[in-house]
């Protein structure tokens, strides 16, 4: 008898990622005696595969049949569905003696002719890897003739150890197959891609840098970096109130314009040196004005507009006191902007205040200057700028002890998240303009550019910079998928806290609707309060229909208590809504970017109309 047309020879690398349990065979051959069928079943390497039916099962222990005459007995280290009748196809994973190690072949696809039928087509063995990355591409409505299984065959086998779901993945979008896309894509599968939980490790790991360098002898270094980190925000923080206000003076009130188009350029001086340097926007064109308008009234209805009352950074409740008139009224008469103030009393109470004055006096604060930081009065941004010149005017006059004990306080690194906070998270009002949005990514990518430049000066190898890389590499990647999805992240900053989004609009780019069609779009958001939710929206003339998943009873009262501030803003424009609110099943974690985008992507994919020439 003749086994060795039982067994597949080996091909390519094993990822580490499989689904599906091992099992452990002690070999049992009914045939005794037979010298020749022990060798040949001992002689198995790994990566071989071998078919069988199950004759047998007896709890975990399960009997299989190779060949009328053969019959390996092996016990199941994992639950695994199998069934009496069952033809199922095991991977060899290692041979020791006369233990096998077996492992189901991924779900089963020896039930599905075609996954079997393509590799056999294009020559290929019939390994764990290649069964998920034809079923994958199956799933993906891609095409699987020799040349496609072939040429991805080979990003597989370079790609050792990644998903072969992860690699198709990528090609389905015509994204580029590279380690960051790689960590990427899978980031995104795995909720792990929100901006503003990048930000919020950044704003912590940034103090434990600078007391790292400073313990490890680096101060100097540590002192050059902070600067470098307060010039970038306090001059940005000027620039932010000049775009402002010239953004408020012209309004695009256009129908049909985009609203996210170009998204990414560099806000201030920096805008013509990226345009030089051949730099694409981070994001283009992501959905219209009307969309985007709703967008920004579903964000400010969740967010309890109205309602809410201004909170502290502890929580605590912020009255409107004569210290508070007399400060706006001052950064009024000065022409800055109110909607971006914040006075120093609504971040710091008056024990850090006073912490903070007895550091600022050891830089050179002035008098004037120490009563607005007494009282609180002084503006955030403003104190950061003045912090600013006088550490970059009056360097030589500021000893190096008192910046490091400046800067390594707790009240200061309080006044810089706060400052960073504003600048790296879109409040419920910037979502709906145009100008915002981009000049925010173009800032956002823009500083930790810089930002990771000046680290690289100093230390490489600490989790700031990673983080910073991270960052760098989310928003790129959201960049490649603009090329031909209307997708993008909102990382919020809510009254009651913050919160990431995801908003996607249902247009390819490469197919795009005709003027007359509908537009959908899907809005995801993750409130610390509220839970997670799903709103689908969809657009057609004047109708509107939105759908509401949220997460429990109480979540649906919210919104149904604060949805006719909605209704009346579109009737204002014009607009006919309808709603539904539905809660989520438990088990549902809310919107995939990635299976959003793949679905879009997917064609018509019908099994029975595959046929392969094994003969070719």
């Amino acid at each position: 008898m003749n086994l060795a047309g039982l067994f597949q020879p080996q091909y390519g690398n094993k990822g580490s990622g499989s689904r599906s349990g091992s099992v452990r065979a002690p070999i049992s051959v009914t045939a005794s005696g037979n010298y020749q069928t022990q060798q040949v079943i001992k002689n198995l390497s790994p990566g071989q595969t071998i078919q069988g039916e199950i004759v047998n099962r007896n709890g975990n222990e399960v009997q299989i049949r190779v060949d009328k005459d053969v019959i390996i007995t092996a016990r199941l280290d994992k639950d695994i569905s199998l069934a009496v009748g069952q033809n199922v196809t095991f991977e060899v994973k290692n041979q020791s003696g006369q233990q096998l190690a077996l492992r189901p072949l991924y779900e089963n696809l020896s039930q599905n002719p075609n996954v079997l039928k393509a590799l056999e087509a294009a020559k290929l063995p019939l390994t764990d890897e290649l069964m998920r990355m034809v079923s994958s591409m199956m799933e993906q409505g891609m095409s699987i003739d020799k040349n496609a299984l072939l040429d991805m065959g080979k990003l597989i086998s370079a790609h050792s150890g990644v998903n072969p779901e992860t690699i198709v993945g990528l090609r389905s979008l015509y994204l580029p197959v590279t380690p960051e896309n790689i960590e990427q894509f899978e980031n995104y599968q795995n909720y792990r891609h929100q901006i503003v939980s990048s930000v919020t490790e950044f704003l912590s790991e940034l103090p434990s840098a600078f007391q790292t360098m400073v313990a490890q002898g680096q101060a100097e270094g540590a002192v050059n970096f902070y600067k470098q980190v307060l010039q970038l925000f306090a001059e940005s923080s000027m620039q932010g109130e000049t775009q402002n206000a010239m953004q408020n003076a012209v309004q695009n009130n256009e129908a049909g314009k985009v609203i996210f188009a170009d998204a990414g350029r560099p806000a201030g001086g920096m805008q013509e040196e990226a345009q030089a340097a051949g730099k694409e926007s981070v994001l283009n064109a992501a959905q219209n004005q009307a969309e985007g308008r709703m967008t920004e009234s579903i964000i400010r209805i969740i967010d309890g507009e109205g309602d809410a009352k201004a909170v502290n950074a502890d929580g605590t409740a912020v009255g409107k006191g004569a210290d508070t008139m007399a400060s706006q009224e001052r950064v009024s008469a000065q022409g800055g902007n109110l909607q971006n103030y914040t006075p120093l009393f609504e971040v710091l109470n008056q024990d850090a205040r006073n912490t903070l004055f007895n550091l600022l006096e050891g830089i050179g604060f002035s008098k004037q200057q120490l009563s607005q930081v007494a009282d609180g009065s002084m503006p955030v941004k403003q104190l950061l700028q003045d912090i600013n010149t006088m550490l970059t005017v009056n360097a030589e006059a500021v000893s190096r002890e008192s910046v490091i004990n400046l800067f390594g306080s707790r009240v200061y690194n309080q006044l810089l998240n706060n400052e960073v906070l504003q600048q790296w998270l879109l409040k419920p009002s910037d979502v709906g303009q145009k100008n915002t949005v981009e000049d925010f990514y173009g800032k956002l990518r823009e500083q930790s550019a810089r930002l990771t430049e000046a680290l690289g000066q100093i230390s490489k190898d600490i989790p700031l910079a990673k983080n910073l890389s991270t960052m760098q590499s989310n928003i790129e990647f959201m960049n490649q998928l603009n090329q031909a999805f209307n997708y993008i992240q909102l990382p919020l900053k809510m009254s009651g806290g913050n919160a990431h989004g995801d908003l996607y609009v249902y247009t390819n780019r490469r197919n795009a609707p005709k003027e007359d069609e509908s537009v959908s779009a899907l809005l995801h958001l993750d409130m610390q309060h509220l839970g997670t939710m799903d709103i689908y929206v969809k657009m057609k003339e004047k109708n509107v229909s939105t759908k509401f998943y949220l997460k429990d009873e109480q979540t649906i009262d919210f919104i149904a208590d604060h949805i006719h501030i909605l209704n009346e803003r579109l009737s204002e424009r014009g607009y006919t809504m309808n709603v539904e609110m539905v809660m989520s099943k438990e088990e549902e974690k809310g919107m995939d970017v990635m299976e959003t985008m793949s679905a879009q992507e997917k064609r018509e994919n019908i099994l029975a109309q595959y046929s392969f020439d094994v003969r070719a």
